[in-house]
């Protein structure tokens, strides 16, 4: 339709011909002309269609502008890509075709009405087509029910922009929606555009209320193009916040952290001390701005803001700020964040700096640098310490120190509290070589010093570099034995002021294929207007040894001289370790060093040599000991030499050699030394470890070597000196001397190098008169790791020979170890003296060990002192211990204890060694700090019939403890060439340990005893134990033969051997029998066995017999049982093995009470039982109470009270009838204790100590368990009818009870402990401790507040008017007798003072005893009161 060439009028007559049979008019591309936005349109809508349902015409044409509006509902649901195909819905459509005057062109609008749906939200909407065949669709009409926030982003997005806030936020209830603004666009244009606006009208206090959101604005958007399938989403929040002043924000929503950016108010933003206060408070504030002062850098600009949040916790976590500084005129651009407040930047974009400005702004000098254009450079700070720093890197390949070129140069600059630091790094070339090189600025207006080494491994003659260095520094000498090395390796350092340094690494060859390193050095000092100066040194490093060369010494031979001098605290290591390197360069060189040799290096000399031609270097090493001994210094001996002929041992080396040298090449070697270094010895040296020295002999010196084997000791040699020859034994060199020094006889000095130590020996020997000393092992040495002299003694001999006396003995010293693991040294020791028959011998140690002397002493004398037959003395034995513990033995092994076995067995023949004797008692006798013994023996026979030895031992320090032990042997018949018909041998042992409370006597048959034959041996043992205070305090057992088979006694009970006999009489007869009685304070047992048997082959025949017996005490009961049986057994071979075995056999057990049995008889086939008597139970009754308490417990009187009351401490003195005790008020201590053990307390509230209380107990001959047994200990305190128990502390006292009494059960217990521990028995009562206040500071007078002064008061004070006294009666004896009479008001004052009116008298006559008549009567006149 052509709408150009018609009217309007018509134009609507031919659009309401294309209505259909229903009315409707659809629209589709070219209904409304050919051209235009709806045109293009029309064809994309779904279907390609618009159907408008019976629409309305209407025609303004009657004015111009005229209008046709065609209007008509629509059902049609669109598509919007951004949200769902189904979001948009048509409802009504409107098409206006517009013509402005006559010929004018007409123009077409379209527009609908409709909504728009995002899953549950529903919007009216009108849409209107552009000019871009776009439909723009604003909000409509009407009220907008809105979800919340998060949830309208996540519609708007479709899920792409999920974002959380905390619920309850009252902005998000206040939100209104304040636009809608949706683009659409179908078909090959298909796209969405939707913007929402909302308004809230409440704030949102992030932190508040420091910190709130107000004014808040959400614009939420989302953009769809299906060409490109690209979905685009945001939602952000515009506010205001007031921060010093108000600024605007923007707050991105929905990204992983919640940040605000803040936006200049009036071009500025707040200052970086107001955010600090806001992220940090004051604190932070405040430390923000002493920061920013620290570093230095001036007022820092603030650029951009941004905020990090956290919305659920109410927080700000975190401010990005980026700002900027100015520095030495040039801006840096910084960020920063707080609360951290690190600063990091670099040079604002376009900013240049020169590099001599910078350092004189940091260093105010750039003396020697350059002035570079510097581009770029990094900066990072630290303000919490006042720090910060740049980063340079300079390109400029002029940059030159003095004679050095630079390259690559990089700059490093730090500022902190301390100073201001640099660091330079950078590329030189130092005669053809390539360094990298670093600099520092190490001192306040000190040079730039730089170092440098090369990167890579490159090499060049170091003649080459010579004349290079020669070339750039000036000429100097290279020497001759270093001249054909090759440098691989250069280090480089110089600095602004115009020194130099630069060192050369080679290798120094030892042979053709080892060699060690060598550093060069060529130091350089520039020169101005003269010469520059130039000195040579080098340094060779043998393993980690650095040896100074000295080359003046050797400039232009092949040899050098070099020293090493360790530093302080250089620590011991081996020499093997040490030279390594030179060692292993001679073949088999390394191995003539001793592995064991360690030193604690000093001084050393190093002498090289390397051949004119082919051929190994040769080296010498002198490692100084730095020590000289004098051997005036030994013990004993050292005293007795005199001053004109002393000995010493001086200048101490240890030589090791790669070749043997001469006595001409030690002299060369010499002649190099400087003054001061101590000389070789003048002597041939082999090749390998040598020990060299001087002795001094009377002032004369010479040459001492000592060769020294890979095993340490030393290798032969023909030396002599002094004219004396040079022998060698073992390990040690020994030099004759023979001389006599008064009473000193100097035989020989050793030489001797064994264990890392050096020894000088002397083999001498002092003559007193008759009195002989052979010295033995005496020595003074010193370790080669560090020098500590130190003297030695192994041992002195005695002799003394006078007529019939004869003295000898022996001193030993002995390396031990202590029981803490410490070795110590003791000295043990023997003597015999014999007078004629009589010989007494004695043996003895004395140790230090521990920081303590100790000693021991035990002397035997074997001679017979006489007595009665029944007690004829044999011999005496004594000793004690000082600082010693003496180890009581157990009673099985008294007759090998030594201080028995010596008294006992004395030698028959030779005397044994010492040390065999004394290593016996080394574990018997130690040192012990504190602890001391004596000992006294006596041995003695009885009818000559018995040999008795009995020892007494009393113990001090630890604890005190008397023994008493003892070993008699009695043989029968003692017929000299008689064999005994018994030999008997008992071990005695009692013991009294009052400490532990603790009484003991044993007695034991040793396994020496036999009868009739010694196949024929003797057991048993008796033992009596009672204790009668302590940890087992009440316990007791008495035991002949020990327990009851199958009783498992305590483990402080003893353990007693059978009583009996086992008799091998023939190979096929044996006979043995045994008996045993034990006595316990919960039962008696006993019993016995017989036992033979006889074995013949195939033939076996037995017999035995045996009973026990156990009686237990309250209740009362008793058991025995008796066996006996005999029988035979015969083993035959016919088709097979068979045995024929006949036995009869009988057991009798019997109990009561009552009288009960049973008998049980067994033959081969057939075994019966007979029961007779009462036939009650094997299991005692349970008694009564009333049987109980009669039988157990106390009468409970006065004189057996079942809880008594004692005094432990406090008493002064006893009471006089009508009280108990008169007690000490402050510190007494009664002590309750009760019969019947406790298992629960009462004392009110008294203070109670803590103690474990054992309440598992009961009743046992009532057989009461634990359980169903209740008793308590009840303690009250009253004064006056007044309870004052929490006045008083209560220490609960714990013992043990016989479980006989407290046990659980009826039923006998004859194994486990006999007493129960730890029950309630009482309490020690004892008065709190005072209180005592609390120490007050005094307050401090002045002496002007002291002071008194003068000052007046008016009417401080006044008279009163005069009273005088009128007599009623002159002479008032009456009334005064009245007056004195008894009255009720002075017996009260009487009663208060604690005092009665007995005694007080008063009368008629009282009155009459003045000496003036008293009067009684009133005064008169009043009382005025002023001031």
């Amino acid at each position: 339709m052509d709408l150009d060439s018609r009217s309007l009028a018509d134009v609507a007559t031919q659009l309401k011909a294309q209505l259909n049979g229903s009315g409707d008019l659809p629209l589709t591309a070219g209904v409304l002309g050919t051209g235009g936005p709806l045109n293009q349109f029309l064809p994309t809508v779904p279907g390609g269609q618009i159907v408008l349902r019976q629409p309305r015409f209407d025609v303004a044409a009657t004015s111009w502008p005229q209008t046709l509006t065609v209007t008509g509902p629509v059902t049609a649901v669109w598509p919007v890509s951004a949200l769902a195909p189904d979001a948009l819905t048509v409802q009504t459509s409107t098409v206006t075709i517009t013509r402005d005057h006559v010929g004018a062109a007409a123009t077409v609008a379209f527009s609908v009405d409709g909504t728009v749906q995002v899953d549950t939200l529903r919007l009216s909407v009108t849409g209107v087509l552009g000019a871009d065949a776009l439909l723009r669709c604003s909000l409509g009409t009407g009220t907008h029910a809105l979800p919340g926030l998060p949830e309208l982003v996540n519609l708007v997005s479709n899920g792409a922009l999920p974002i959380t806030l905390p619920s309850g936020l009252p902005f998000l209830q206040s939100l209104k929606l304040r636009e809608l603004d949706l683009l659409v666009g179908f078909g090959t244009a298909t796209q969405t555009s939707l913007l929402v606006g909302l308004d809230a009208s409440l704030d949102w206090p992030i932190v508040d209320p420091d910190f709130v959101l107000k004014s808040i604005r959400a614009t939420l958007t989302a953009a769809h193009r299906a060409a490109t399938s690209t979905l685009s989403v945001g939602a952000e929040l515009d506010a205001s916040v007031v921060i010093g002043r108000q600024f605007d924000l923007s707050l991105q929503l929905g990204g992983p952290v919640w940040t605000l950016d803040l936006k200049p108010a009036s071009g500025v933003l707040p200052s970086l001390a107001d955010l600090a206060g806001l992220i940090g408070g004051a604190s932070l504030q405040s430390s923000v701005q002493s920061g920013t002062t620290a570093v230095g850098l001036g007022e820092i600009g603030i650029d951009d803001v941004r905020i990090s949040f956290d919305p659920f916790g109410g927080t700000l976590q975190r401010i990005l700020i980026a700002g900027h500084v100015v520095l030495a005129d040039v801006r840096v651009d910084l960020v920063t964040a707080l609360p951290d407040f690190a600063l990091a930047g670099g040079l604002a974009f376009g900013e240049t700096i020169h590099l001599k400005a910078l350092f004189e702004h940091f260093f105010g000098t750039a003396s020697g640098f350059p002035d570079v254009v510097v581009t770029e450079f990094a900066f990072h700070g630290q303000p919490s310490t006042g720090s910060y720093g740049l980063e340079i890197v300079a390109d400029d390949d002029d940059l030159a120190i003095g004679p050095i070129g630079l390259r690559s140069v990089s700059i490093v600059v730090e500022k902190s509290s301390a100073g201001v630091t640099g660091a330079v790094a950078a590329d030189v070339v130092i005669g053809g070589v390539d360094l990298v090189i670093e600099a520092s600025h190490p001192e306040e207006d000190g040079p730039w010093v730089f170092a440098g080494a090369t990167s890579s491994e490159q090499t060049i003659a170091i003649k080459d570099m010579h004349a290079a260095l020669s070339a750039q520094f000036g000429a100097f000498a290279l020497p001759t034995v270093i001249e054909d090395l090759v440098i691989t390796a250069v280090r480089v350092g110089f600095d602004t002021a115009g020194n130099v340094s630069v060192e050369l690494g080679t290798r120094f060859p030892l042979n053709a294929t080892t060699s060690v390193d060598l550093t060069v050095s060529v130091d350089v000092v520039l020169r101005d207007n003269s010469p520059s100066d130039v000195v040579l040194s080098a340094k060779m490093m043998v393993g980690d040894l650095h040896f100074e060369i000295d080359f003046a010494r050797t400039q232009t031979g092949l040899s050098l001289l070099a020293a090493y001098a360790a530093k302080p605290g250089a620590t011991a290591r081996k020499v093997s370790d040490l030279l390594a390197p030179v060692l292993n360069a001679k073949p088999g060189l390394a191995a003539l060093v001793p592995d064991s040799l360690r030193i604690e290096l000093k001084d050393v000399l190093l002498y090289v040599q390397r051949p004119a031609g082919t051929g190994p270097t040769r080296f010498l090493f002198g490692l100084d000991l730095g020590a000289s001994i004098d051997l005036a210094q030994l013990p004993l001996v050292g005293k007795e030499l005199p001053a004109a002929q002393s000995a010493s041992v001086e200048d101490l080396q240890i030589l090791v050699a790669s070749q043997a040298f001469g006595v001409t090449d030690v002299g060369t070697v010499n002649s190099l030394m400087p003054a001061g270094v101590t000389r070789l010895p003048a002597a041939d040296l082999p090749q390998g470890v040598t020990f060299g020295a001087k002795l001094v002999l009377g002032g004369v010196p010479a040459p001492l070597t000592l060769p020294a084997t890979p095993s340490g000791t030393p290798a032969p040699t023909g030396q002599t000196v002094g004219g004396q020859p040079v022998v060698q034994a073992d390990s040690t060199k020994w030099i004759t001397l023979q001389k006599t020094f008064g009473p000193l006889q100097l035989n020989r000095v050793g030489f001797q190098y064994a264990q890392q130590k050096i020894w000088f020996l002397l083999d001498a020997g002092i003559s007193l008169g008759g009195l002989t000393f052979s010295l033995d092992g005496l020595a003074v040495g010193s370790s080669i790791v560090g020098f500590s002299p130190e003297f030695d003694l192994r041992g002195l001999g005695l002799a003394f020979t006078s007529g019939p006396l004869a003295l000898s003995g022996a001193l030993l010293r002995e390396r031990l170890v202590g029981d803490d693991g410490q070795p110590y040294d003791e000295y043990e020791g023997a003597a015999q003296l014999t007078v004629r028959e009589l010989t007494i011998r004695a043996i003895g140690s004395y140790a230090y060990a521990g920081g303590y002397p100790s000693l021991f002493v035990y002397a035997v004398l074997d001679y017979p002192l006489g007595g009665p037959s029944f007690f004829f003395v044999t011999g005496l034995a004594a000793g004690f211990g000082y600082n010693r513990r003496l180890r009581i033995p157990a009673i099985d092994g008294v007759a090998q204890f030594p201080l028995v076995s010596e008294a006992v067995n004395p030698p028959t023949g030779p005397p044994a060694p010492p040390l065999d004797e004394l290593k016996k008692l080394r574990s018997t006798i130690v040192p012990a700090a504190g602890e001391d013994f004596l000992a006294v023996g006596i041995r003695f026979t009885s009818f000559r019939q018995i040999d008795s030895f009995a020892l007494l031992t009393v113990l001090f320090g630890a604890r005190f403890e008397v023994d008493v032990l003892g070993l008699s042997t009695m043989k029968l018949p003692t017929a000299p060439g008689a064999t005994p018909l018994a030999e008997v041998q008992m071990a005695v042992k009692a013991s009294v340990i009052p400490d532990e409370g603790f009484l003991g006597v044993q007695a034991q048959l040793t396994s020496a005893s036999y009868l009739f034959s010694r196949d024929c041996h003797l057991t048993g043992g008796f033992a009596f134990f009672s204790w009668f205070s302590g940890p087992h305090g009440g316990d007791f057992v008495v035991t002949v033969g020990g327990y009851r088979s199958g009783y498992n006694p305590p483990a402080h009970y003893p353990r007693v051997p059978r009583v009996g006999f086992n008799w091998q009489v023939t190979s096929q007869l044996m006979v043995k029998g045994e008996v045993y009685f034990a006595l316990l304070p919960t039962a008696l047992m006993a019993g016995g066995q017989l036992q033979a048997t006889w074995n013949s082959g195939n033939l076996s025949a037995w017999f035995t017999a045996g009973f026990d017996v156990l009686v237990a005490w309250q209740p009362y009961h008793y058991e025995a049982n008796f066996h006996i049986g005999i029988g035979v057994r015969y083993t035959y071979h016919f088709f097979g093995t068979h045995t024929l075995s006949v036995d009869v056999g009988a057991n009798l057990s019997i109990w009561g009470p009552d009288f009960s049995g049973r008998a049980k008889v067994k033959l081969s086939i057939v075994s019966f039982e007979i029961s007779f008597g009462a036939g009650v139970s094997a299991t005692p009754g349970p008694l009564g109470w009333a049987q109980f308490q009669k039988a157990f417990l106390p009468d409970d009187t006065d004189r057996a009270p079942i809880c008594s009351l004692t005094v432990r401490t406090g008493l002064t003195r006893s009471g006089d009838g009508t009280i108990d005790w008169v007690l000490d008020p402050k510190s007494f201590t009664l002590v309750s204790d009760s019969a019947v053990p406790a298992k629960h307390y009462d004392v009110a509230a008294g203070a109670v100590g803590a103690a474990t209380l054992n309440t598992a107990f009961g009743v046992a001959p009532m057989d009461l368990a634990a359980g169903k047994v209740d008793s308590a200990h009840v303690v009250r305190i009253t004064r006056d009818n007044v309870d004052v128990t929490r006045l008083f502390t209560f220490s609960p006292i714990r013992k043990k009870v016989p479980a006989a009494m407290w046990g659980q059960s009826v039923r006998a217990r004859t194994d486990g402990d006999a007493l129960i521990a730890d029950t309630l028995a009482g309490f020690a009562i004892a008065p709190l401790a005072p209180v005592i206040p609390a120490a007050e500071t005094p307050e401090i007078l002045l002496v002007a507040d002291a002071q008194y002064g003068l000052s007046q008061v008016t009417g401080a004070f006044g008279w009163t008017a005069g009273r005088t006294f009128a007599a009623a009666n002159r002479q008032g004896d009456a009334a005064v007798a009245a007056a004195l009479g008894s009255t009720a008001a002075r017996a009260a004052l009487l009663a208060e003072l604690g005092l009665g009116t007995d005694g007080l008298t008063s009368g008629p006559g009282t009155a009459t005893a003045f000496p003036l008549p008293p009067q009684v009567g009133d005064l008169l006149g009043h009382l005025e009161a002023t001031g």
